[in-house]
């Protein structure tokens, strides 16, 4: 298990770049109303263009639902991206996550845990560490269905209406959640 830029004994490379921004305790970070997340790094190859249009229309549907962000680019990053998307600020939350614990407890209380990208090529940790710690996972079909031949991820097609479609069918849905844990 491998939080997203977490090595012992060594700062990742942004937070050599960049002051890392104040951490808050994990509880008062996550809120409480029902989370997707994602794991990971913002880099291209991530999908999260798509990501961002599905999270777009799965917000307007359900007012309550929240994006949770795990991720080791700086917060500048992180709310820029978020900013560019228009995603709703006060509904998407940045964590730096400081251990495996934490990174844990994420995956444990979030609606479902969201592997956008389509590269085919490797198994993603994010989806390694989701379902290690029994999160609900959904993903492309490119990207996980190789890997997961026999269930353990609701599969969707690399658009955003697909993903809008798998994200809507799970938060909300404590049956079809439970039978992806």
């Amino acid at each position: 298990i491998i939080p997203p830029g977490l090595l012992p004994d060594e700062p990742t490379s942004s937070a050599k770049r960049d002051k890392p921004s104040p951490a808050r305790p994990l509880a008062s970070a996550l809120p409480k109303a029902p989370y997707v997340l994602y794991s990971g790094n913002l880099d291209g190859y991530q999908n999260l263009d798509m990501f961002a249009h599905a999270m777009n229309r799965c917000m307007e549907q359900l007012p309550d639902l929240h994006l949770v962000m795990a991720t080791n680019n700086s917060h500048l990053q992180a709310h820029s991206w978020a900013q560019a998307h228009q995603l709703p600020q006060q509904r998407v939350h940045f964590l730096r996550i400081q251990s495996v614990e934490q990174l844990e407890r994420l995956h444990r209380q979030c609606s479902v845990a969201v592997v956008p990208r389509t590269a085919w090529w490797g198994f993603p940790i994010k989806a390694i560490n989701a379902l290690r710690f029994g999160a609900p996972l959904i993903g492309t079909s490119e990207s996980l269905s190789s890997h997961l031949s026999k269930g353990g991820a609701r599969l969707c097609d690399s658009n955003s209406s697909s993903l809008t479609d798998a994200i809507l069918s799970v938060v909300g849905h404590p049956q079809r959640a439970q039978r992806l844990r």
